[in-house]
């Protein structure tokens, strides 16, 4: 069989978010750089489709994509980005749409930003009652257990905007906790005054991770990022994935599964908490094992999880 000629003009769609769009830049870029003669428009995923019904179990996020698979069932567009944190689940993804490459993994850790021109200090430095801003339940979750001197604010809004209130000093916050790969796609990773250790804040199930989208028997685009699928970082995030589906958990549970590979890039080890807010306490569990037992390792970590009382935990 003769393999398709590679196209010349591929339209990539992407919500209007200034992360989505730098994520999307980013590897527009790497695709130029591998097929120099490529020429990459986007295309605004709002733009040309009828506002999809909100999801009853998800979130913006989750609608955000489905606004992406249906430009791409309705052919308007020829790829998306994504963060590998907002793809639904493998059972709720569109059969005629297909992953095309999942990139190599930026860093997934949470940092403290605080606010322009105060001295730097760390999570625990910062004075007991100091008010810390935040949308995400496992960053509220985990800020109970590992910093509960300090009160959390429920903050919406895209980064930048939260940046703003938070310099504005008008609300009353004292600092943030975002997403580091955030900062870093829109080059403010100078505002870190601390990026977490995976230990004590587990980062978001498919943080890090930038997946890209396109129909199944779209092979001509599929064949454009052979050369930048990592099927190693394939392998963590669908691990992730797996883990936290196993576990029923859902993007509003404050769950988090995070997967790396050991020195050897032999053996993978996960680690997985489902989290709790007030007087309960979170349950966590770490299984390490040789990268071909994917199955088994998935199925000792939800076990050792619900023995320790995940199940009780779960909403």
């Amino acid at each position: 069989m003769i393999s398709p000629l590679p196209p010349n003009r591929v339209i990539l769609g992407t919500p209007a978010s200034p992360v989505a769009m730098a994520q999307a830049a980013q590897v527009a870029g790497l695709l130029e750089e591998v097929h120099p003669h490529l020429a990459v428009h986007y295309a605004d995923l709002a733009v040309g489709a009828a506002e999809p019904a909100p999801s009853r179990r998800g979130s913006a996020r989750t609608d955000l994509h489905r606004l992406g698979q249906l430009a791409l069932t309705e052919y308007r567009v020829d790829f998306t980005v994504s963060s590998g944190k907002d793809m639904p689940a493998e059972g709720e993804q569109d059969p005629d749409l297909t992953v095309a490459a999942v990139l190599d993994r930026d860093d997934p850790r949470d940092a403290l930003v605080l606010p322009t021109g105060q001295a730097a200090l760390t999570l625990a430095e910062l004075p007991r009652g100091a008010v810390v801003g935040t949308s995400s339940a496992r960053r509220t979750a985990q800020l109970h257990t590992a910093a509960p001197h300090l009160t959390v604010r429920p903050l919406a809004g895209h980064l930048g905007e939260r940046l703003e209130q938070l310099d504005a000093r008008t609300q009353g916050l004292d600092a943030l906790l975002v997403s580091h790969h955030a900062l870093r796609v829109l080059d403010l990773d100078d505002r870190a005054a601390q990026v977490l250790d995976t230990e004590t804040f587990l980062p978001a199930t498919g943080a890090g991770f930038l997946v890209v989208q396109c129909r199944s028997d779209d092979v001509s685009v599929r064949s454009l990022f052979h050369q930048l699928d990592r099927p190693a970082a394939l392998q963590l995030w669908r691990i992730e994935r797996r883990v936290k589906q196993a576990l029923g958990a859902t993007c509003r549970t404050s769950c988090a599964v995070h997967a790396t590979w050991d020195i050897s890039n032999t053996h993978i080890r996960v680690a997985a908490s489902i989290l709790a807010t007030g007087d309960a306490k979170p349950t966590r569990a770490t299984v390490s094992a040789p990268a071909q037992d994917e199955a088994a390792l998935i199925d000792e970590l939800v076990q050792r999880l619900r023995g320790n009382g995940a199940d009780a935990l779960r909403t």
